[in-house]
């Protein structure tokens, strides 16, 4: 055990004892042929480097054992081979670096069962990683580093990381510096728990492999020549971002969950289906690109307060999509498979509901909702939104504002509340609801049911045997071929006609103008409209087309008579 001193030039390989301390001066100088430093196993060494170390192969060479290293800001190790090299592994070492670790293979090579380094120096690695360090596998117990980086670390290699990881099971880093690589900055492979904190400069992505539980809080700027600044596999993960980052792929694992108040490209979450992964994306930043969350049966769920500049793809389960205020996704937002609530913020959304039972919600801004396929129920809220049911029977709110409502196929129900709405049943017995101010309920194929509300309202019965309900206001019957509404049993039917008020517009049923022949009877002329009045109290208008004789459409005004010609538009 001595303390020895090193301040001149000297030659190498410099062997250290058990015990020993080197202080190595600025201005010395170690070369060698070989190693630079070199221990055997069992030694407890400590090194205070202010000189230079220039060797062939390895700078500084370790054996088992324990070891402290402070590289001064004026001392430096230039190795042709690594510039730190553990040749067995280590109960512990620390590692100071404020100078240079410049090497042509591996910087730091370092297999321990406890590690710190920290760096506010230069670390490069020209042909392989800058740092890579491993578990001492000979001891039992998890391995643990601690990596604090305020300077520049680096790889000149295009295949190489700058920092890597392998089963290393408690892994710590702090970096405030910069990292450069032509692969990737960070590689963590199969560890248990990776917890990371970035306030530099990452010029490079960060991978993440076989680790149980990686989290990544970042107020700095992480970009990568690979697209992704994060490529994520198995195990959980989290990902917290105030600052700048490329995208963010999920290859696979158990859960993921994001929070962004910074910048982000993307985020992709893109598995194997067979990967039960639930995913979380809170955003009040920006993300500059699309967010698809993969073909997963979990059930995934996105905040956004922010802005997506793309689309959000939803996953296969039951998702979430959840927008708040000025939050908003410029290329609409996707359910997918699954019985998925998507609910807008306020200002404009496109929500697609997709497979399954959805339930969708505009609430503010001039929004557009797609139910798709299922039984999907939809709420525009404020705004004038566009409403589409797809297949399935439906249920629509149109909320405020003046709303378009389509139900689709099936039986649907639509309401189009406050604001002048356009209500299309479409196929299926639909109910159309108009609610207040002038609506346009067009009933579509099939038989349905068409309730005006106030308002001035125009009811189009469409095909099938459609009953029209009108309240106050001075509505309009329209009808636009003979064969909307047939005749006997199978006629339309208007409930509620306030006459010298309503109008019946037939001037569309067949060419040219109708004639009006109050109660008489057909002459046998095409184009006449009449009327039959019943004891019950009801009207029915009857209309010959092609001069027959006979009815080729009928409609009942319910508990309706006296009627005119100023009730028809012909």
């Amino acid at each position: 055990m001595a303390t020895e001193f090193i301040t001149t030039a000297i030659s190498g390989p410099y062997n250290v004892d058990d015990g020993d301390e080197i202080l190595m001066s600025a201005g010395a100088l170690l070369t060698s042929t070989d190693d630079g430093f070199k221990t055997t196993a069992g030694t407890t060494a400590s090194f205070l480097i202010a000189g230079e170390v220039l060797t062939y192969d390895d700078g500084i060479q370790l054996f088992n054992g324990s070891y402290e290293i402070t590289i001064a800001a004026q001392g430096s190790l230039h190795a042709n081979g690594d510039g730190i090299y553990t040749g067995g592994a280590l109960d512990r070492i620390g590692v100071l670096n404020a100078g240079e670790i410049l090497s042509n293979a591996t910087a730091v090579d370092i297999r321990s069962t406890q590690t710190r380094f920290e760096n506010s120096g230069t670390i490069a690695g020209q042909e392989d990683y800058a740092m890579y360090f491993r578990n001492n596998s000979s001891v039992t117990g998890p391995a643990e580093l601690h990596l604090i980086n305020s300077g520049t670390i680096s790889s000149g290699s295009t295949t190489r990381d700058a920092v890597r990881t392998y089963e290393v099971d408690n892994v710590r880093v702090l970096n405030s510096g910069t990292v450069l690589a032509s692969e990737d900055a960070f590689s963590f492979v199969s560890g248990d728990v990776v917890a990371m904190s970035n306030s530099g400069d990452i010029q490079a992505g960060i991978e993440a492999t076989s680790n149980s539980d990686f989290r990544l809080t970042n107020t700095g700027d992480i970009q990568s020549a690979h697209s992704y600044a994060l490529e994520l596999s198995q195990g959980t993960g989290f990902v917290a971002n105030e600052g700048t980052m490329a995208g963010i792929l999920v290859n696979s694992g158990s859960s993921f969950a994001f929070r962004n108040s910074g910048t982000l490209t993307s985020v992709t979450i893109d598995a194997l289906s067979s990967y039960a992964l639930t995913s979380a994306i809170y955003n009040s930043g920006t993300i500059a690109g699309d967010v698809v969350l993969g073909n997963f049966t979990a059930s995934d769920l996105v905040v956004n307060l922010g802005t997506i500049l793309g689309s959000v793809e939803m996953g296969e389960g039951a998702d979430r999509y959840q927008g708040n205020g000025a939050g908003v996704a410029t290329g609409g937002v996707h359910g997918a498979a699954g019985s998925d609530t998507l609910v807008g913020g306020d200002l404009a959304d496109a929500l697609y509901g997709g497979a399954n039972n959805d339930r969708l919600v505009g609430q503010g801004g001039n929004d557009l909702l797609d139910g798709s396929v299922g039984v999907d129920s939809l709420y525009g809220g404020n705004g004038n939104d566009t409403l589409n049911g797809g297949g399935g029977e439906d249920v629509l709110f149109g909320g405020n504002g003046d709303d378009e409502m389509l139900g689709g196929a099936d039986t649907d129900r639509l309401s189009g509340n406050n604001g002048a709405d356009i209500l299309n049943g479409e196929d299926g017995n639909d109910s159309l609801f108009g609610g207040n101010d002038d609506d346009t309920l067009n009933g579509g194929a099939d038989d349905d049911r068409l309730f005006g509300g106030s308002g001035v309202n125009t009811f189009i019965g469409g095909t099938g045997r459609d009953v029209m309900y009108a309240q106050s206001g001075e509505d309009i019957f329209l009808f636009y071929d003979a064969n909307e509404s047939a005749t006997g049993t199978a006629r339309d039917v208007v409930y509620g006609y306030d006459l010298g008020q309503d109008q019946i517009d037939l001037a569309a049923v067949a060419p040219g103008v109708l004639s009006y022949m109050g109660t008489s009877a057909f002459s046998g002329t095409a184009r006449e409209v009449r009327l039959i009045e019943y004891a019950s109290g009801s009207t029915v208008v009857q209309v010959d087309v092609d001069a027959d004789g006979s009815a080729d459409m009928e409609l009942m005004i319910y508990r309706v008579q006296g009627l005119s010609e100023d009730d028809f538009i012909l």
